[in-house]
């Protein structure tokens, strides 16, 4: 992967700083360098997507990495290459679910708005056998915590519309409840699915998770949205990642009695459709994470303490400005090592299983493929000097002999890309443009 190099004229300490690579139909919009006029409307093809919980059944990634049942729904370092659910809580709060397997256990993690009722829970309810009835059985089974103190319970189905007490054991619930309300479970995968005997390939279940109780009793919002926590048909169907394809042991008598000759040529012929992947890695449009005020709810979020942050980032709901967006139809490099596809910033369904964005908690920079700056290798910037800092360019197959990299920060902090702060000393000698590298 070659390294390129970037010299920048730097104007102040501390930046926000958004790297685009150009070229062909890829290409970012901003109010600096726009491929269609303001007022244009977004491209029909970037409709929203929809939203992970309304599609069936949901694959739950197998994840490799490791997680601490602490409560705390850290998605960096545990649930980035997990799956992630929308939901509105109480107040219009936007909640999220994360959701992830490691072969052993099944891990979900529940932010919600912080509830006012001191009885207020979290359940998470288990459909083991998908058998989608009207009204919990047995077989369906509720796991619950309390947010005031941690204390677990677990129930069953009684077939009438309700639920009764029933031991379960071997399960790990943690709970946070500071700015917001979190709770973190973790669940044997031998309990999720009647069907895990047959091995992760058949363990299809569903799934739901809700916030009971937030600001009085019976405020009950969860995952699916709008639905029933005691009727399974409302449900989300998923079905378990597995780590070996589910058909291999079907294939393979098959395979072996007879062609030899096939077999051999198999591997070459497998590389063919690898080869292809890596020229198009992604059909789908790749947008940014910086903060963006402008985004499809109108909320606010910060750039910095007490600064709004007016980066474009949303494409279409605050448009304009339009936020940068690569549109990968005949993509054929990117920066770093992979990209993470995506309609929109805020809101739809996403690669890496979690939304660039998300206003609603005031978090950003939640891309899970923008590795083209590694933050601990940049220099260390001096006032009013050049300085230069490399980037990975990642170069696939038919890539064109030209392209151009451009990068834009916020070298006044003021929450927005665009501005020339002035370098003085004594006179002016020079303007540190936001638009730091043009086109190089």
């Amino acid at each position: 992967m070659p390294t390129n190099r970037a010299t920048i004229r730097r104007n102040l300490l501390v930046f926000s700083v958004l790297v685009g690579l150009l070229a062909g139909l890829a290409f970012w919009q901003t109010s600096r360098i726009q491929a269609s006029p303001p007022g244009e409307p977004a491209h029909p093809a970037l409709a929203p997507a929809p939203v992970a919980q309304i599609q069936g059944p949901t694959v739950i990634p197998l994840s490799k990495l490791s997680s601490d049942v602490d409560g705390l729904c850290d998605f960096q370092n545990e649930y980035s290459d997990g799956v992630s659910f929308n939901f509105i809580d109480a107040r219009q709060f936007q909640g999220l679910v994360y959701a992830k397997h490691d072969d052993t256990y099944l891990y979900v993690c529940m932010l919600g708005v912080l509830g006012r009722n001191k009885d207020r829970f979290v359940g998470l309810y288990l459909d083991r056998n998908n058998g989608q009835e009207k009204e919990a059985q047995a077989d369906d089974y509720s796991l619950r915590v309390t947010m005031a103190d941690g204390t677990k319970s677990s129930l069953r189905g009684d077939g009438a519309g309700g639920y009764e007490v029933f031991g379960i054991d071997g399960w790990e619930a943690s709970v946070r409840t500071e700015d917001i309300d979190e709770a973190e479970f973790s669940i044997p995968l031998e309990m999720v699915s009647q069907e895990i005997t047959n091995g992760v390939c058949q363990a299809h279940f569903s799934l739901a998770v809700y916030h009971h109780s937030v600001d009085q009793a019976d405020d009950d919002h969860g995952m699916p949205s709008s639905q029933s926590f005691n009727a399974p048909n409302t449900w989300q169907p998923v079905v378990l990642q597995a780590d070996l394809p589910c058909e291999e042991p079907t294939a393979t008598p098959t395979a072996t009695a007879t062609d030899t000759a096939t077999a051999t040529d198999t591997p070459t012929a497998t590389e063919t459709p690898t080869a292809t992947a890596t020229a198009a890695p992604t059909a789908v449009p790749d947008l940014g994470d910086a903060p963006d005020s402008t985004n499809g709810s109108s909320t606010g979020m910060d750039a910095y303490p007490s600064v709004s942050a007016q980066f474009p980032s949303v494409y279409d709901a605050g448009s304009p400005l339009y936020g940068p967006i690569h549109k990968n139809e005949t993509l054929r490099f990117h920066l770093g090592q992979g990209i993470s596809g995506e309609f929109e910033a805020d809101s739809g369904a996403d690669d890496d299983g979690v939304n660039n964005i998300d206003p609603k908690l005031n978090r950003a920079d939640m891309d899970g493929r923008d590795d083209a700056l590694d933050k601990s290798k940049l220099p260390t910037f001096t006032h009013c000097t050049f300085e230069e800092f490399n980037f990975p360019v990642n170069i696939l197959p038919g890539a064109p002999e030209k392209a151009y990299v451009n990068v834009w920060i916020d070298f006044d902090r003021n929450g927005k890309w665009g501005d020339k702060p002035q370098c003085i000393d004594g006179n002016v000698i020079g303007v540190a443009d936001e638009w730091a590298v043009q086109n190089q």
